[in-house]
């Protein structure tokens, strides 16, 4: 049935809106790309409860798919039934395991985590917009072939139950501070357990005219990035709440627009030292060391200027005329 439903659109795509293909990739590209700076910036000059709350539901739930993904080891559909020819590029990108889907995972807890934010503050519309581009992110995914229905709907119901789970332990925190550090240790063993699980189980070795269909190796790659931010994320918040207790300042407009653009730029800078960093060191040790970068950047690095500009009497940042 599922392989069906893909052939069905297959023959949609290709006969009547092949013009929708790039659309879609798009879809897909934003949903994983650079949109991870957004809860960011929330987190440095809007509210750092909920910046830290979309971070937190965001990488709790990528762990999780990662290793769900590497359990299950389902093939991609292309590779269960060769009728289904994925669109454009995304096959470039869709390598490896299929179950549940990733783009889809991130979507929903990323979009979703920032539709509750926005729930909470009255942005009703901007709500419904974000809950929407989760659901067509989900079929862009049916839409080029690369994932079945029920890869994204696993994919989706990872990220919204990570959502609304860690929006509930949010509350619960806000009257309990101390179990904050016990649900930051946790999260830290957890996310270190499930390394260790994924290098020391065993995985399909299935060839086919003497060539592997899904090289483990490579799929554990990804993997250990998707957990390791995991640890990374509960490492430096610990940082933050022990030391540095950031809160965010307020700013003029332009120094905001400045600082967006910048954070920007540095975010650009991190993504490239990811391949430098996986050749100095390795695939795996690499990959930990940019997740290690990444979220020393958005919940320690900034933070820290931000915090000492503005008890620099001549920062750019000072505290008169702030909007």
């Amino acid at each position: 049935m599922d392989i069906q439903y893909l052939l069905f659109l297959q023959n949609i795509r290709e006969t009547y809106v092949p013009f929708l293909i790039p659309f879609m990739e798009m879809v897909s590209y934003f949903a994983i790309s650079y949109i991870l700076f957004i809860p960011a910036y929330i987190y440095w000059v809007k509210d750092k409860k909920a910046g830290h709350y979309i971070l937190t539901a965001w990488s709790v739930a990528n762990a999780l798919n990662a290793t769900v993904k590497l359990t299950a080891c389902v093939y991609r559909p292309w590779i269960r039934d060769p009728r289904v020819v994925p669109a454009g590029n995304a096959i470039a990108t869709a390598g490896g395991y299929s179950f549940p889907s990733g783009h889809s995972t991130w979507a929903s807890s990323l979009y979703g985590s920032t539709a509750y934010y926005c729930r909470r503050i009255g942005k009703k519309i901007l709500m419904v917009v974000l809950i929407l581009l989760v659901f067509l992110t989900m079929f862009s995914r049916n839409f080029l072939g690369v994932h079945t229905p029920q890869d994204v709907l696993v994919g989706m119901t990872e990220g919204f139950v990570m959502t609304l789970l860690i929006a509930k332990l949010y509350d619960k925190i806000e009257e309990n501070h101390d179990l904050m550090d016990k649900c930051l240790l946790a999260g830290a063993i957890l996310s270190i357990l499930a390394i260790i699980y994924i290098l020391v189980k065993p995985y399909p070795m299935t060839y086919v005219d003497g060539k592997l269909l899904v090289d483990p190796v490579k799929m554990r790659y990804d993997g250990i990035q998707d957990i390791s931010a995991l640890t990374a994320m509960m490492l430096w918040s610990y940082v933050d709440k022990r030391w540095i207790r950031f809160e965010p300042v307020e700013i003029k407009n332009f120094q905001k627009s400045i600082l967006a653009a910048a954070g920007v730029g540095l975010y650009l800078v991190i993504s490239y030292l990811k391949s430098s960093c996986i050749n100095t060191i390795g695939p795996n040790a690499g990959r930990v060391a940019y997740s290690f970068l990444l979220y020393f950047y958005m919940i320690i690095l900034v933070p820290l200027v931000l915090k000492s500009s503005a008890e620099w009497k001549k920062s750019p940042f000072d505290q008169g005329n702030t909007v």
